[in-house]
């Protein structure tokens, strides 16, 4: 990327004018979610804390990004204890999933807006030895910065879905750009690096999905008889991860299913849980709440997990699990956490943001895909009904998670061969 391209100069300009604008949103959204109003002088480049040892740095943007950081930080630490490690989000979801995997052992703090002024100050405060973006974070000026000051970007486990490619396609010459100005693109399939290079990048490695590569926390079997405690032996089917209108569909399900299965709703977001508990218990269903810690009753019909950091838990006792985010257009969740514990997957229609991963696990038999919602009550019916199918499904689930471990290796092989 040349040092100041007429592209990126307009689209900086853009920036700054829609900048009065994201603030007022980041203040609008810190009045339900009051972590978005925390260091907001760090989205503009101020107020770092200072760091006396040599510096790698990780962008987790969200939740998943935070969570399949992971792999790469535990390798780092052990190829690299002589650096401190940065991890910095863009989501309060985001930041608060990195205090509660990782707590002291990174430092945290906000990516800036990519603001050429704000981008400067981040990469001078810190001058990272290498800077690694986590899945499909493209910021122009920051990558134009970088290049300036000699820092090192990869972009890590990266996907680029088809709808993503659309959009980056009303910029491809400013996206050829900031892709060339990378030290190397690690795609997590060949199709993901076949959309890059449709955008102009040429150094591509694939390395798979790191995701595959996170173990299940030491104490999960606690969790799982704890939550065994608390439900007994019935039948359970999972709603994992569900997004804004979903939850009307999944309702609709479980009142058609046979009497007895447990249906368990687990929003994706936190800031919904009051939402979808009203809207529980205005359609009518018995239900009880994760976080009042109560026996579930054989008549409760809905367990609402309001809790965080326990989506393996949720996972460890649910004999069949539907993926959210794929019942509408969301482009789906991801299913690696489920087949890590062997439960079985149902997805929906809308799968864009992982159609690898969901091909993969179709072809393993781990998971079914389901194109209209009112074939999911006979499908669940049917495969309650016949537990050899489920503990088919379940062992299909171990077995792709298990052949599709090895990516962190490689990774950490392709970015030491170039620093």
């Amino acid at each position: 990327m040349n040092k100041r391209s007429w592209r990126i100069t307009l689209y900086s300009c853009l920036l700054y004018l829609l900048a009065p604008f994201v603030l007022a949103r980041l203040l609008i959204r810190g009045r339900s979610q009051p972590g978005y109003l925390k260091f907001p002088q760090q989205r503009f480049g101020y107020g770092y804390p200072k760091v006396n040892a040599p510096i790698i740095w990780i962008h987790a943007v969200s939740v998943g990004e935070t969570r399949g950081s992971l792999p790469l930080v535990e390798a780092l630490e052990q190829l690299y204890p002589n650096h401190t490690l940065l991890l910095t989000h863009m989501t309060a979801a985001g930041w608060d999933t990195g205090q509660g995997l990782l707590g002291n052992r990174v430092i945290q703090c906000w990516l800036p807006y990519d603001l050429p002024g704000a981008c400067r100050r981040f990469l001078s405060h810190f001058s990272p030895h290498a800077g690694l973006l986590l899945e499909t974070e493209i910021w122009f000026n920051l990558i134009n910065y970088a290049q300036q000051t000699h820092t090192p970007i990869f972009l890590v486990n990266a996907r680029l879905s088809e709808s993503s490619l659309n959009k980056y396609k009303h910029f491809k010459r400013l996206s050829c750009e900031a892709l060339l100005s990378l030290h190397g693109i690690i795609a997590q399939s060949h199709d993901d690096a076949a959309r890059f290079k449709q955008l102009g990048a040429a150094d591509i490695c694939v390395a798979g999905n790191i995701k595959f590569d996170i173990s299940p926390p030491d104490d999960i079997q606690d969790l799982i008889d704890h939550f065994r405690s608390l439900i007994g032996n019935r039948r359970i089917w999972l709603a994992a991860s569900t997004r804004e209108g979903e939850e009307k569909i999944i309702l609709n399900i479980a009142k058609q299913l046979p009497e007895g299965i447990l249906t368990i709703i687990v929003p994706r977001h936190p800031q919904r849980f009051s939402e979808v508990a009203h809207l529980i218990k205005s359609s009518g269903f018995r239900m009880q709440q994760r976080n009042d810690k109560d026996e579930v009753e054989p008549s409760t019909q809905i367990w609402l997990g309001n809790s965080m950091g326990e989506m393996y838990g949720y996972y460890g006792i649910s004999d069949l699990a539907l993926i959210g985010g794929s019942l509408l257009p969301f482009g789906g969740q991801n299913l690696i956490e489920a087949a890590a514990v062997g439960t079985p997957t149902l997805v929906g229609a809308y799968t864009f943001n992982f159609s690898q991963v969901v091909q993969d696990a179709i072809k393993a038999g781990a998971t079914i895909q389901v194109s209209n919602p009112d074939e999911f009550v006979p499908l669940i019916t049917e495969l309650f009904n016949t537990p050899n199918k489920l503990h088919k499904m379940q062992i299909a689930a171990k077995n792709f998670t298990r052949n599709h471990m090895g990516a962190t290796n490689r990774i950490m092989k392709y970015i030491q061969e170039r620093l």
